[in-house]
């Protein structure tokens, strides 16, 4: 994969003279999607230059949705100027031929998703970093998204809608993952479709938020990532 790669981003980026890949390594996180990083090197003037990349695929086999890239690629990119700090992107190339699935390159962002590490943390910090977890939720909710453009998003009609449908989907993946008590969940989904709210306001919302979604550095979010 990494010759490939690096030839297709030799041309997709002719202006970084004497472009290479460096730091090539698989990322063993997350199951939504596959993840590489690496580092580019090239030639600017006098200069030499590097910088650390993340790139992100479909898998070949998940439990999970399949992974959008060029979805996240359009939101990411609406997003960029608003209060949500996502990640700068480099490209998105939706041509199946090149590595086998559609893929997206961004910026590799220094943070730590404190996923392994929230439990050892203190009872202070971790309400500090709780809250500011929550600020940024309510910043992702609170953006006009009818201002940020096309991005590639489906809008229902009302959020009763969109609640319902957020039912089924889950009621779909029940059906395609075995080894879990299903009863218990069957019931909550049971219950959840029949008291479907009425009304509410249509608004942005994350669809996986939890703790490993996020990157912080220090006790800041700097970056909101999936």
């Amino acid at each position: 994969m990494k010759e490939m790669l690096e030839a297709y981003l030799q041309s997709a980026l002719s202006h970084r003279a004497d472009l290479r890949i460096e730091g090539f390594h698989r990322i063993n996180q997350g199951n939504s999607n596959t993840m590489v990083g690496l580092t580019l090197r090239w030639r600017e003037g006098c200069s030499i230059l590097s910088r650390k990349y993340i790139l992100k695929m479909p898998p070949e086999k998940s439990i999970m949705e399949p992974y959008n890239p060029v979805r996240e690629y359009g939101l990411m990119r609406a997003l960029r100027g608003t209060a949500v700090s996502v990640p700068d992107l480099l490209l998105l190339e939706e041509d199946e031929l090149i590595l086998g699935r559609p893929f997206l390159v961004m910026e590799k962002v220094e943070g730590d998703t404190l996923a392994f590490a929230y439990h050892a943390l203190s009872p202070g910090k971790k309400k500090r970093l709780s809250a500011e977890y929550a600020g940024t939720l309510a910043e992702i909710h609170a953006t006009d998204w009818r201002r940020l453009g096309p991005a590639g998003w489906e809008v229902p009609e009302d959020a009763s809608q969109f609640a319902a449908a957020e039912v089924r989907r889950c009621g779909a993946r029940l059906e395609g993952i075995g080894g879990i008590p299903r009863k218990i969940l069957e019931d909550a989904l049971a219950q959840l479709s029949a008291n479907i709210p009425r009304g509410g306001r249509l608004a942005l919302v994350h669809g996986d938020y939890n703790i490993a979604n996020v990157l912080f550095r220090g006790e800041k979010i700097v970056a909101v990532l999936d």
